[in-house]
């Protein structure tokens, strides 16, 4: 392996990345995975919630019933943002006339929600992540082996790969 300690600093560095990016991306698929039962709401009320100045979203919150038990959610509608309330609320009666799931886990049906996305795009950037830091290892690895050769004087089988 490489001893360069700007080289071994990077590769901590990479490594302490894609293990983050990782630990969110499990985190992300548990909570797809666990929300494997769905119901239909008995009733869903629309509202606009504001994150900042420029950036309000819909809130729908509902009831449904697992068991004969009756439960009471809320989703924001995250990845649609608008930048004005009198948008957000112009497309609630849009909303309305879906027909929405509610999915929650069975375990714990407190736990629920009406949007289910598998996170492909975390599962993606870690898998390139791991792509990444086993890449540079090899290399780390692979520099070693020609400087440690280079230095031998051996230069001949320097590039020889056997």
């Amino acid at each position: 392996m490489h001893k360069n300690q700007i080289w071994l600093a990077f590769l901590a560095a990479i490594a302490l990345i894609t293990l983050w990016f990782s630990g969110m991306t499990g985190y992300e698929l548990y909570n797809y995975l666990s929300k494997s039962s769905k119901a239909l709401p008995l009733e869903v009320n629309w509202s606009v919630t504001e994150k900042s100045t420029d950036h309000y979203v819909l809130l729908a919150s509902y009831k449904f019933k697992d068991k004969d038990v009756e439960y009471v959610g809320a989703t924001e509608i995250e990845h649609i943002p608008y930048k004005k309330a009198n948008t957000a609320e112009q497309m609630i009666p849009q909303y309305m006339q879906k027909k929405w799931i509610v999915w929650y886990a069975s375990y714990n049906p407190e736990h629920s929600s009406i949007l289910k996305f598998f996170p492909l795009k975390s599962c993606l950037y870690t898998a390139i992540l791991w792509g990444l830091l086993f890449y540079f290892i090899w290399l780390g690895f692979y520099v070693g082996r020609f400087k440690s050769q280079t230095n031998s004087g051996d230069l001949d089988n320097a590039f020889d790969r056997s």
